[in-house]
């Protein structure tokens, strides 16, 4: 369940909003963490998420779907860097 917004200043006049969570592990533990997805305006406070986590480090729980977004944008935006790398080392030569 959503139990609020972690929200931080990244820069000036620059906000970065993340949900912040509280979940029951399948042994019972009550755990609260913040998502490292950044969203505008946020998840509404009292929505129920789907949250996947490593047993021996529910801490470290994440919401379903956020890594694999994150493994699927990796190709394009590393792709995306060598782009621009090499425009830039074409620009100086």
């Amino acid at each position: 369940m959503v139990i609020g917004t972690d929200e931080e200043e990244t820069r000036p006049g620059v906000h970065r909003r993340s949900a912040l969570f509280r979940f029951t592990t399948d042994d019972g533990e009550t755990i609260e963490t913040v998502s490292s997805a950044q969203t505008w305006p946020g998840p509404r406070v009292g929505a129920l998420i789907p949250v996947t986590y490593d047993p021996e480090h529910p801490w470290e729980a994440e919401r379903t779907g956020v890594l694999v977004f994150k493994l699927w944008m990796m190709p394009f935006t590393f792709a995306l860097g060598v782009l621009f790398l090499v425009l830039t080392v074409r620009e100086l030569l």
